[in-house]
This record gives C-alpha cells, structure tokens and sequence, in this order.
C-alpha cells in the first residue's frame, strides 16, 4: 500500500487540514534543551541518551520529560528510511536530533506515525551528510484530521 493510501485508510474520509510543523498552535519544537555531551564526560545512568538513530548511551540527568518524536538533524543512517524515534518519560536529546510533540488536540504518537512515512530528502540539505535544519523541519507539512472537532477525529479515537 503506497503511503498516500495508507494515509487515507487511516483517516477513513475525515476532513483534514495541513499544518506546517512550525505552526505553534499545532506542534513544540523542543530543541532549545538539547545538550551534547562527549561519551568522555557523560556521567552513567538510567536515562536513555539519544542521538540521530537511536539510544547512543544511558546517563544520569535529563534534557526533557514527557512524550516526543525525535527526528535526526543529520547522521540519519538512510536517508530513504529517515530517522524517527518515539521518546516517554525522561530522556536526554544531544544536538543531532530535532524534539517535537504535538499541542493540544494532535496526539504525539499519530504524529510519529505520520512522519515515519515522509519523505524528507527534500527538505534535506548539504552534500555528504545530508542534515535536516530547523528552517526546514518547520516547513514539512503534517495533516490534522477535524482540527475544528477534535471528538470526530478517528485517527485520535483510536489511539486513545
């Protein structure tokens, strides 16, 4: 099933407007907490450690709390099978990858579902090592189902 038709089974005919992820009334950008640390200096914990492609350590402390979607800033291992992982609880962001939730009435987790099927080499930029800037994570666009009913929107009721 292509992507665009998954997308539309999922939605089973709700209404849907597009909203660019830089739109704050409908997505955070966390990234103003993320904080590298050289594994040299990294102090050893029971909080995951998250780099471009997954748990790169475990340390004591954390950079955010709650639930999110990490998106690789650059060092994504393929660029056709970007980068996307699911974050809860506490956890530590270093500076390769971009922190994201939904506000309000946008589920973070239908919104990690949504961005595993982007294509996003086009927002990519740089030559040998492709990175993915603010700039340009701000302007992909992600579909809001009912966004003016949030009760009828069906990709909510069933992740609740």
């Amino acid at each position: 099933m292509s992507n665009r038709g998954f997308l539309e089974k999922l939605l089973n005919g709700a209404s849907v407007e597009w909203k660019l992820l830089g739109d704050e009334d409908f997505f955070e950008v966390a990234n103003k907490s993320r904080r590298p640390v050289k594994a040299s200096l990294r102090e050893a914990g029971l909080t995951p450690y998250y780099g471009a492609n997954n748990i790169q350590d475990y340390v004591d402390g954390h950079t955010h709390e709650g639930e999110y979607v990490l998106i690789a800033e650059d060092g994504s291992a393929s660029l056709e099978n970007y980068s996307i992982q699911y974050a809860t609880g506490k956890f530590w962001a270093n500076n390769h990858v971009h922190v994201l939730r939904g506000q309000q009435n946008v589920n973070t987790r239908y919104l990690f579902h949504y961005l595993c099927i982007v294509n996003f080499v086009p927002f990519l930029t740089g030559g040998g090592r492709a990175k993915l800037t603010k700039g340009q994570l701000i302007q992909i666009p992600a579909p809001i189902p009912c966004p003016e009913d949030p009760e009828k929107n069906p990709v909510l009721q069933r992740l609740h």
